[in-house]
């Protein structure tokens, strides 16, 4: 289920009051400090509007509940702080230290992929452009530290939670880039926690009737199901006792859009879903996994193809649990999920359960080999080369660049290309008239190497040609393939004679060949 901002403590004035906050905040998490926490939020306050302090204060208690360091929870409060301009780097940097600042200007850098066109469309004639993949590609190529991609997740969340009181069509096209783009990233990274809701909050909008249907039938039959759950789950404890077996067993929480997504795959009503009622189980050890198993299924037959051992065999984002459905005594099935301490954390956190307040180290590698994992799924065929960039030749980054039009539209090149480079895969003709571009809204050399999340404008006039300078190596105009060909290409047509260049060209039909 959908869940939301716990109610922030308020002074009689209305306004928030942020000691009190900050307080029940940092408790029980002593790697966050107080007086830090509450520094940065009222500095938030006096500088930003009432809606950044609202948005900030949201965002860090959810960063804050994935268990995530100090640097992340400072830099959450500032991340809805807009403009940002209306604070200088150094004066907030000082307020919430280094460390924290990097966050967020990591996040600053990511800001505009949330405004991209996600739209499958195809902006060359002679490729098909997958839109939301680039976006994916861009996205994952900003993030260096595991931290920024965690952020990035939590931040959408809350803009699903905020975005109740827009327009029918602006929620739909936040859920429809939400689902696309960074619920997969979510289960890539493992933070099932964030998955789950930005599922939710997605159905919401995109399937509003489906989303009510399911949540009124739930609702219904909760103190029912609720009832039936909690005499499973003692039934199990007792069961555990008597065998020696440290076990916490309880309710798991149902998430509407699981729900929804199992009806339509399996074409099953609501009351033909087999775990409406689930419990799970978490013990000590990987050998306890087993135990508790078989003391389940001794106990209740076991529903046939219903059954997964991700302990044995772990998803690609390393989830591991065992789970399995079975006959309960009043004849209708219900879940089990069995799993470690371990596994449980990893499994609602992700890469968040090893952050390195925790102490450093092999934890550190673990959530940065998590996102280098990540970035490997991600690679795609080079365009000159046609095989697959090689995992050991460095990040994501290194291989492309992915910038955007000014309509949204993202494109991606090889690392190093230029505004030219760009002007000729949007269209050779645009390359062709090609007279200067801007690059994030400033005048930029045709030349100039271009980075990832950069919005270039190309700039024609009908009466320009390209230049033989445009093809001198050493002045850097040309660096792509596709350029370079389409270049050398005008110039031999120039260069025919008259009879021959005055005959139809057949270059458009190599194009729309390949």
């Amino acid at each position: 289920m959908v869940k939301m901002l716990k109610s922030a403590p308020v002074k009689p004035d209305g306004s928030v009051a942020l000691r009190s906050w900050a307080h029940r905040l940092c408790r029980n998490r002593a790697h966050l400090n107080a007086a830090e926490v509450l520094n940065a939020a009222q500095f938030l306050r006096s500088r930003f509007a009432s809606s950044c302090l609202l948005g900030g204060i949201e965002l860090a208690e959810l960063v804050a509940s994935l268990q995530m360091d100090e640097a992340s929870v400072l830099a959450a409060l500032f991340c809805h702080a807009q403009p940002r301009r209306a604070v200088a780097d150094a004066e907030l940097q000082a307020v919430i230290g280094g460390p924290a600042m990097k966050l967020v200007q990591a996040m600053d850098g990511m800001r505009d992929i949330d405004s991209l066109d996600i739209i499958s469309s195809r902006m060359l004639a002679s490729e098909a452009e997958d839109q939301t993949a680039n976006i994916r590609r861009m996205l994952v190529s900003l993030i260096d530290d595991g931290r920024v991609a965690a952020l990035k997740l939590a931040e959408r969340v809350v803009a699903l939670r905020r975005a109740k009181r827009r327009s029918e069509e602006r929620k739909a096209q936040l859920a429809a880039q939400v689902m696309t783009v960074f619920v997969p990233l979510a289960d890539q990274l493992g933070i099932w926690q964030l998955k789950w809701e930005m599922e939710d909050l997605s159905l919401r909008y995109l399937e509003p009737d489906a989303y009510k249907r399911i949540a009124r039938r739930l609702a219904k039959r909760r103190a029912e199901r609720e009832a039936q759950v909690q005499g499973i789950a003692a039934n199990l404890q007792a069961m555990f006792e008597e065998r020696g077996i440290d076990a916490d067993v309880h309710g798991r929480a149902k998430h509407i859009y699981s729900l929804w997504r199992k009806m339509r795959v399996k074409n099953i009503s609501f009351d033909e879903v087999y775990d409406l009622q689930a419990v799970r189980v978490v013990v000590s050890s990987i050998p306890q996994c087993y135990e508790a198993l078989g003391i389940v299924h001794t106990r209740w037959r076991h529903v046939y193809k219903e059954f997964d051992d991700y302990i044995a065999t772990p998803k690609e984002n390393g989830y591991r649990s065992i789970h399995t459905a079975v006959m309960g005594d009043d004849g209708k099935a219900f879940e089990v999920q069995i799993r470690t301490r371990e596994m449980d954390d990893d499994a609602e956190l992700g890469i968040c359960a090893h952050w390195s307040y925790k102490g450093g180290g092999q934890e550190d590698e673990f959530y940065a080999d998590k996102v280098a994992r990540l970035r490997q799924m991600l690679e795609w065929q080079e365009e000159e080369g046609g095989n697959l960039a090689d995992p050991a030749n460095g990040s994501l980054r290194q291989a492309r660049v992915f910038v955007s039009t000014p309509e949204g539209q993202v494109v991606d090149l090889t690392a190093g290309a230029t505004p030219l480079d760009f002007a000729y895969r949007v269209h050779t003709e645009v390359g062709h008239h090609c007279v200067g571009a801007r690059v994030d809204g400033r005048p930029a050399a045709l030349n100039a190497p271009l980075a990832t999340g950069q919005t270039v404008q190309v700039e024609t006039d009908p009466k320009a040609s390209p230049s033989r300078a445009w093809l001198d190596p050493e002045l850097g105009y040309a660096r792509t393939a596709r350029a370079r060909s389409k270049i050398r290409t005008w110039f031999r047509a120039q260069e025919q004679p008259d009879a021959i260049r005055g005959m139809p060209s057949l270059d458009w039909m190599k194009e729309e060949s390949r």
